[in-house]
């Protein structure tokens, strides 16, 4: 080309010895379309190349599918609320904080009610009756019956019956028919810690954390450590707040798998979650 030349017609760069446009197949060469070519060529030569995301014939940018779904990214990442952080050590101190109000089990003897008197009449047991019988020995071993003595049941028919009578340490531990191994338990730790989470308790909406809560006694009766007397008992022990005891090595060891919850930037055991708020320096240690 000696010079450059547009199309009047579509505006494209053509050779000057084309008698037609190669693009849009209009006649070239006249005067008309000289001087039309010579006003369009500054603004072209001047022109800024369009970019890829330029929309032709639009004032404004258009931003690809792939711009558009990096820009939600960021924005989701940068204003999606993140789940609070939250510590065993946070959810622990909750557990004292409960405790030190009242508002925990954390004071509650452990005990055993199994039909039995407990109380500071001698237990006459059918000797045929093998389940009791053997109760009342593990009672005996622990030094909380004396050794039976023989005796017949009253009645028109006699029985051979065994006659335990209570001995006076048993008054410390029993009562209201039921015997107590502890008088209380007390926190051990808090941990196995889940995922921060979207939950309801009691049909209300809350952000909480699953985590193990674990229980040890406190004050436990000293005749515990008789042989085979606490295996026994731990048998004979119901369910506590829907977990059971474990013992290993003379130490007990209660489990709970509970779900703590967020309230006014304080965690709070969900069992509690609908209690008045707590006041400040209420935290205790035990």
């Amino acid at each position: 080309m000696n010079a450059a030349m547009w199309c009047a017609a579509c505006s494209k760069q053509v050779d000057d010895k084309a008698p037609f446009c190669d693009a849009c197949g209009a006649a070239l060469g006249s005067a008309a379309q000289s001087e039309i070519q010579a006003a369009a060529a500054p603004a072209a030569s001047t022109a800024a190349p369009r970019k890829s995301w330029w929309r032709p014939g639009v004032g404004h940018y258009a931003v690809s599918g792939v711009g558009a779904a990096l820009l939600a990214l960021v924005a989701a990442a940068v204003w999606w609320p993140r789940p609070p952080e939250v510590t065993a050590d946070a959810l622990q101190s909750a557990m004292r904080t409960a405790i030190a109000r009242g508002d925990s089990p954390g004071r509650d003897p452990i005990c055993v009610a199994n039909g039995l008197a407990y109380d500071q009449e001698p237990v006459n047991v059918e000797i045929d009756n093998a389940a009791t019988v053997s109760w009342m020995n593990i009672l005996v071993s622990a030094g909380l019956y004396a050794a039976p003595a023989n005796g017949l049941s009253g009645g028109a028919v006699s029985q051979a019956i065994f006659v335990y009578k209570p001995l006076p340490v048993l008054a410390e531990w029993a009562g209201a028919r039921r015997l107590c191994i502890a008088r209380a338990v007390k926190l051990e730790s808090v941990a196995n810690l889940g995922r921060v989470d979207d939950m309801r308790l009691r049909g209300k909406p809350y952000t909480g954390v699953p985590a193990d809560v674990r229980w040890v006694l406190d004050q436990p009766a000293p005749w515990l450590d008789n042989p085979g007397v606490a295996e026994a008992l731990a048998r004979e022990l119901p369910t506590w707040r829907s977990a059971r005891w474990e013992l290993a090595a003379k130490s007990w060891r209660l489990t709970q798998r509970k779900n703590f919850v967020r309230i006014d930037k304080h965690w709070v055991p969900g069992d509690l979650a609908d209690r008045p708020p707590q006041r400040a320096g209420t935290d205790a240690t035990l």
